[in-house]
C-alpha cells in the first residue's frame, strides 16, 4: 500500500484542534479505498458550501453544503459512478468540515494528496 502525503492549503494550517485532525484521518481513510487527489470545501457567494472530492481516476464527488446552526441542508447528483464502499467514506468527512465551520468558521478547506 503506497502512503500518502496530505497538503492543506491555505498552508500555514491554522486549524489545529481535534476536528481538523478528524477530518485529516478520515480522508486518510478514503484514499486507502480510492486513490484521491484533491479534498475541497469552500464556501460560495451566498454562503453555502461546494464540497468536492476528485478521484485520481477522474471521478468526481459534488455536493452542496448549507451549514445551519444545528442541522445542514445537502443537494447533491454525483456527476460520476461510485461504489457505496467508497462513497460511504466521504461522509465522516464532510461531517467533520462541517463541525470546523460551525466552531471555528472555516471558510475554506482544501487537501491535496500525494502517493509518495
Amino acid at each position: 500500500m503506497e502512503r500518502t502525503r496530505l497538503t492543506i492549503l491555505p498552508e500555514p494550517f491554522q486549524y489545529t484542534h481535534e476536528y481538523a485532525s478528524d477530518v485529516l484521518m478520515s480522508i486518510r481513510k478514503m484514499s486507502d479505498v480510492v486513490a484521491l487527489s484533491e479534498v475541497r470545501f469552500e464556501q460560495q457567494p451566498g454562503g453555502a458550501f461546494l464540497y468536492r472530492i476528485f478521484a485520481s481516476d477522474g471521478r468526481l464527488w459534488r455536493q452542496n453544503v448549507t451549514v445551519l446552526p444545528t442541522d445542514e441542508l445537502h443537494s447533491f447528483t454525483p456527476p460520476d459512478n461510485w461504489l457505496l464502499s467508497e462513497f460511504v467514506l466521504q461522509r465522516p468527512i464532510r461531517d467533520g468540515l462541517v463541525r470546523l465551520v460551525r466552531q471555528f468558521g472555516v471558510t475554506s478547506f482544501v487537501v491535496v494528496i500525494d502517493y509518495i
